[in-house]
């Protein structure tokens, strides 16, 4: 009913994304969808020299991603590491020590606080966060002062005319408020 969706719009919202991010019940499904194509795309070029963290706002979609990397081996990815809320701290300062280049960090939205990747200058946000907040805190992953680079990239995944477009509008807007 319309007064269902009114007071539940954020249900819609996640599972407009989950749509989008190609979540299924099996996310070991071997149809790749455009987002995921525009994801390899964006992420191969720089796995011969760079370590490449990636920000996912679920961890269904880290799993997703994980799937693919790890089927996909012509891409060149040494390593994958997963960052989520349960993650324990000693595993996650494990992975801060081991990151080299040709690693994939996969983190979910509950696990981008209290970790360092400065080990790695390369961000792919596959999922917009809704909030300026989270945004930041995903890009501080990488921009501690001891970095060894000069210079971050930062990418932004977005399959156009869908929640991706509304999220990366959202954070323009808020983020014009900082």
């Amino acid at each position: 009913t319309a007064a269902f969706a009114e007071k539940y719009w954020a249900v819609r919202v996640h599972d407009l994304q989950m749509v989008v991010d190609n979540i299924q019940e099996d996310t070991r499904t071997n149809t790749i969808s455009s987002k995921e194509r525009l994801f390899i795309n964006t992420l191969t070029p720089f796995l011969k020299e760079h370590a490449v963290v990636v920000y996912c706002e679920y961890k269904e979609v880290v799993e997703r991603l994980k799937h693919i990397l790890e089927n996909m081996s012509q891409l060149g990815v040494k390593q994958i590491f997963e960052i989520t809320g349960s993650v324990p701290l000693k595993e996650r300062e494990k992975v801060e020590k081991s990151i080299t280049n040709g690693t994939v960090v996969l983190v979910s939205s509950a696990g981008t606080e209290s970790i360092n990747l400065q080990k790695a200058d390369i961000e792919i946000l596959y999922d917009v966060p809704f909030s300026v907040g989270v945004f930041i805190q995903f890009v501080g992953r990488i921009t501690r002062m001891d970095s060894k680079f000069d210079k971050q990239e930062i990418h932004i995944i977005e399959a156009t005319g869908t929640s991706d477009s509304y999220r990366r509008l959202n954070l323009l807007v808020n983020g014009k408020l900082i």
